[in-house]
């Protein structure tokens, strides 16, 4: 298209330099709304798509899971900040794989992620939460997982991820006391 104008004269020039210009500019805001929702570090959708996401027909959202990495600040302060980067890069994989159509993932923090679930019934977002579970296994990294189903539709997506917090923060808890038990074990 740029080349047109060079071959079909000034006619030709008149006609489309103005529709080429318009067109690389709407191309160009797309791009840059695109990348505005999306982790430049993980490729998964942001905090701000995960809000514009749950607006966004918050009817057919009937689970919500959320997942937290464990130990995210003793690899940075150990390992340095490239292999925590590596770490949440290698769960984020993760949990993009254990996922399936009707389901969005989005980073909204340092090492927290929630999984959106659109028109997915209980048992498919447990055996969700199952894929997850056996992936980040196979890694050397460790998470805690909570999630909520809607249930009878009556839980709104702030309701579902309240709950769904409230249990990873209690397999995180649990997590944390046992691997201080282990700990004191070993010394």
């Amino acid at each position: 298209g740029l080349i047109f104008p060079f071959l079909f004269g000034p006619d030709f020039a008149q006609m489309f330099c103005p529709t080429i210009l318009i067109s690389l500019y709407v191309y160009n805001v797309f791009s840059m709304h695109q990348m505005s929702k999306k982790d430049p570090l993980t490729g998964t959708l942001n905090r701000l798509a995960f809000y514009d996401d749950s607006e966004t027909s918050p009817e057919n959202i009937t689970a919500l899971v959320t997942i937290d990495m464990n130990g995210l600040k003793r690899i940075n302060d150990s390992q340095g900040h490239a292999a925590g980067d590596e770490a949440l890069i290698t769960l984020a994989d993760c949990f993009r794989s254990a996922m399936s159509r009707m389901q969005s993932i989005y980073r909204i923090g340092g090492d927290e992620f929630i999984i959106l679930c659109r028109d997915t019934a209980e048992k498919e977002a447990a055996a969700l939460v199952e894929r997850i579970r056996e992936k980040v296994a196979e890694t050397k990294y460790r998470c805690s997982i909570g999630w909520c189903c809607r249930g009878n539709g009556k839980k709104t997506v702030s309701e579902m991820q309240k709950e769904s917090d409230r249990r990873m923060y209690a397999e995180k808890a649990k997590y944390y006391a046992d691997s201080h038990i282990d700990r004191r074990r070993r010394d």
